[in-house]
C-alpha cells in the first residue's frame, strides 16, 4: 500500500514540475523568442570566410628605399600585387598601407591622384585603394620628417603581407626658409623670403601632414646687417665699375695732354745736308 502511495505521489509532482515549465515557455513574449532566433541567425552570418589572398605569393615592391624628405621633388612609389595560391591576379581586393610614425607620413593613392591633386576623396580613404584586374595597386609615399618609416600592408583585411622600410634623409638645405628683416623702432618684420609660394604644389594630404610636421626654418636679420650686405652686393660692383670709368678717363686725358705736349714742345730733328 505505502509503495502505490509513493508512486502515485512521485507522479504527481513530476506532472506538477512539467507543467510549470510548460507555462513558463508559453507564456515567454514571442518578440524575445523572436530575438533569440534572431541573434542565433546573426551569429552564424558574422563567420569569416578565409581570404583567397596568398602571403607568399602576393608581393610589396618599392622603387627606392631612401630618399629626401621632400614631398614636392623626392617621391616613393609603392606597389602591391596581389595573387592566390595559384599565382593568378586577385582583383578588386582592397589595401591598406599604414606607418608607424602616423600621419607625418604622407601615403596616396596614385588612383586618386591627377597632376598632383587629389580628386574628391577625402585624406583618410587615400591609404586604401582596390587592385585592377592585374591584381595591383601603387601608393604615392612622402614626409616632411627626416628618419625611418615602417609601413605595414594589409590585404583584403585579414591578409599581412611584408612591411616596408624607406629611410627619409634630411634635406641638405632648408626647404622651408622663412627669412624676416627686424624693422627699426617697430615690433614688426619684413618678410623677404617665404615657403608658402610652393604650397600650391602640395596635395591636399601632404598639407595636412605639413601642418602637423611643422617643417622648415626662420632666420631673423638685424636692419643694419641687411644694409650692410646690400651695401656689399650692390654698392661694390657700382663702384669697381665707376673705378673702370674713371680710370679710362685718367688715361684718356694723359694721351690728350701727351699730344698736346707734342704740339707745344716739336721734337728737335738733326738734318743732314
Amino acid at each position: 500500500m505505502m509503495k502505490k502511495i509513493f508512486i502515485f505521489s512521485t507522479l504527481i509532482f513530476l506532472s506538477a514540475y512539467l507543467l510549470i515549465i510548460l507555462s513558463s515557455y508559453l507564456l515567454t513574449p514571442v518578440t524575445v523568442r523572436g530575438q533569440e532566433k534572431a541573434q542565433a541567425i546573426d551569429i552564424g552570418m558574422t563567420a569569416q570566410v578565409p581570404s583567397p589572398v596568398s602571403a607568399a605569393n602576393s608581393t610589396v615592391a618599392l622603387n627606392a628605399t631612401e630618399t629626401l624628405a621632400d614631398p614636392v621633388n623626392h617621391p616613393i612609389l609603392l606597389t602591391v600585387y596581389l595573387l592566390d595560391s595559384n599565382k593568378q591576379p586577385l582583383a578588386d581586393k582592397e589595401v591598406v598601407i599604414t606607418s608607424n610614425r602616423g600621419n607625418v607620413d604622407v601615403i596616396e593613392t596614385t588612383s586618386k591622384l591627377s597632376q598632383y591633386q587629389v580628386h574628391a576623396a577625402d585624406v583618410a580613404d587615400l591609404q586604401k585603394d582596390k587592385t585592377d584586374s592585374g591584381g595591383k595597386v601603387s601608393f604615392r609615399i612622402t614626409s616632411f620628417i627626416p628618419g625611418k618609416a615602417i609601413f605595414q600592408v594589409l590585404a583584403d583585411n585579414i591578409v599581412k603581407l611584408k612591411d616596408q622600410t624607406v629611410q627619409f634623409d634630411a634635406l641638405p638645405f632648408p626647404a622651408d626658409l622663412t627669412i624676416t628683416i627686424d624693422l627699426l623702432w617697430t615690433q614688426k618684420e619684413w618678410t623677404i623670403v617665404s615657403p608658402h609660394l610652393q604650397e600650391d604644389k602640395l596635395s591636399p594630404a601632404q598639407k595636412e601632414a605639413k601642418t602637423i610636421a611643422k617643417p622648415g626654418a626662420k632666420i631673423k636679420i638685424n636692419f643694419w646687417i641687411f644694409a650692410l650686405s646690400i651695401f656689399i652686393v650692390i654698392g661694390m660692383p657700382i663702384f669697381i665699375i665707376l673705378s673702370f670709368i674713371n680710370l679710362r678717363k685718367i688715361r684718356s686725358m694723359e694721351k690728350e695732354q701727351s699730344l698736346l705736349l707734342k704740339k707745344m714742345f716739336p721734337p728737335n730733328y738733326n738734318r743732314h745736308g
